[in-house]
């Protein structure tokens, strides 16, 4: 028997409103304190921890990659830092074992799992699904993401997911909108035959509640020709439901994996433009001369045994113009520190903002202020390129 679950899915599937469900369906989330609450997309929440998102950050950053930058991950390759990332994972499998059945949900979890699935345990998925043009609009018009971008996207996730080799049950969140009580019963079903007890059917109020027709939100569908074959393969295998499929596991064609990597190195360079654009806009509300050159002045790497530190790593260069971008964006002004930490919780608590900017947060299209939000730059730079 495993009361562990853990919910699969591409970003804007619908792996929030699954969530949702396993949690009326009697499925233990966590202390309340610890999700990360909602918005504007999800109103309902994000039904994800806030401890096991710093954690799936903290390992893509030792990639280092990000949510939509996933090529250079391989399940394959150990994992640096394993002593920090067991100490991470161990209290939020501590608060979890305690409340069985359980459920976690992380988009990210799709490409993680399989590097994490021997300290996980035995967990069963639930693999949620949404029609790959759908998602690619949605995130367009939430990220500014190109659409054959986003394509690509969806099918590194999905057959990532089921790469990592875990039983699983299959959700369609279209199919879950259309006919909520017939797709409810059959994932209950189906967990229960995976062993995992203790869950029960929702009530009818329950339902109405936990599965919002109106939160399915997508523009005019982009142009089925753009899937790729493999793709297409892809989209028949989920539609005919059998987890076991081989092509739901089969690894993503290497002349894919090719595009998609063009398409995160195109992408990371328009948002880091975009975001320091962003900076630049932002110079209006900058601080006196003396009070900027002296935050500046705290960037320059002065410490030559760091410098060593980081020659023996390989990552002197790649490091020092880290901190010269600092000692640039500090001294010119235009970031928020305070605001930024607070817009996004899922920093380290070591990590002084303005590096974290540098470091990931410009190229991840993060905003630097609130008075001047990247996407607003990007959406522009992406129309000039197109």
């Amino acid at each position: 028997m495993s009361g562990r679950i853990v919910v699969l899915g591409m970003h804007r599937s619908g792996t929030s409103c699954v969530g949702e469900l396993l949690a009326a369906m009697g499925a233990y989330f966590g202390p309340s304190e610890m999700g990360t609450g909602g918005n504007a997309e999800n109103p309902h929440g994000l039904f994800e921890r806030r401890d096991l998102r710093q954690l799936c950050h903290f390992i893509l950053q030792q990639a280092p990659a990000e949510w939509w930058a996933t090529s250079r991950l391989s399940p394959d390759r150990p994992l640096e830092a394993n002593g920090q990332i067991a100490g991470m994972l161990a209290p939020i499998l501590a608060d979890l074992d305690a409340h069985q059945p359980w459920f976690v949900k992380e988009p990210r979890l799709c490409i993680l799992l399989p590097m994490l699935r021997a300290q996980l345990g035995p967990v069963v998925a639930v693999c949620v699904w949404r029609d790959p043009l759908e998602v690619a609009q949605s995130l367009h018009t939430r990220d500014a993401m190109p659409l054959a971008f986003g394509v690509a996207l969806w099918e590194r996730y999905v057959r990532a997911s089921f790469a990592a080799g875990v039983p699983s049950a299959i959700v369609s969140y279209n199919r879950l909108v259309a006919d909520p009580e017939r797709v409810t019963r059959k994932l209950l079903d189906d967990l229960a035959a995976l062993g995992v007890g203790g869950l029960r059917m929702p009530t009818l109020e329950q339902l109405a509640r936990v599965i919002d027709p109106s939160l399915r939100r997508s523009a005019p569908r982009a142009d089925a020709a753009m899937l790729s074959p493999s793709q297409r393969r892809l989209v028949a295998a989920l539609e005919a439901g059998d987890p076991n499929a081989a092509e739901l596991a089969a690894p993503l064609p290497s002349d894919q994996m090719a595009r998609l990597r063009g398409l995160e190195q195109a992408r990371r360079r328009q948002m880091k433009a975009a975001a320091y654009r962003s900076l630049a806009e932002a110079r209006d509300r900058r601080a006196p001369f003396a009070t900027r050159a002296r935050d500046a002045l705290g960037y320059v790497p002065w410490n030559p045994v760091q410098w060593v530190t980081w020659a023996r790593q390989g990552e002197l260069g790649r490091r020092v113009r880290q901190h010269l971008d600092a000692v640039a964006v500090a001294f010119g002004g235009g970031f928020d520190a305070q605001w930024y930490r607070q817009r996004y919780p899922d920093l380290p608590g070591t990590d002084d903002p303005l590096m974290h900017f540098v470091r990931y947060g410009a190229s991840e299209g993060r905003d630097p202020s609130p008075s001047h939000p990247t996407s607003r730059n990007l959406r522009a730079a992406l129309d000039e390129a197109r």
